[in-house]
């Protein structure tokens, strides 16, 4: 397995693209990485144009198959 070793470490690259092999300098950018992951900011809708209606609800089909057809496949 690439990167591997007998300790279970993989290395991994810092910021920068360096390769970082040592097991606390590994912990430490995997910490940095889950921090700078996991405390962004965000913005709820910041995709959605204003005017676009958004709709709680789903356009569902429900004559797409028939119960005997649903009972088949279900009964595989």
């Amino acid at each position: 397995m690439k990167g591997s070793s007998q300790s279970g470490l993989v290395p991994v690259k810092d910021r920068n693209g360096a390769t970082i092999s040592d097991k606390e300098k590994v912990k430490e950018r995997w910490v940095e990485h889950f921090e700078n992951v996991l405390n962004r900011d965000t913005v709820v809708g910041k995709d959605i144009d204003e005017n676009e209606k958004v709709s709680d609800t789903l356009d569902v089909k429900e004559d797409v198959f028939s119960e005997e057809e649903l009972v088949t496949v279900l009964k595989g």
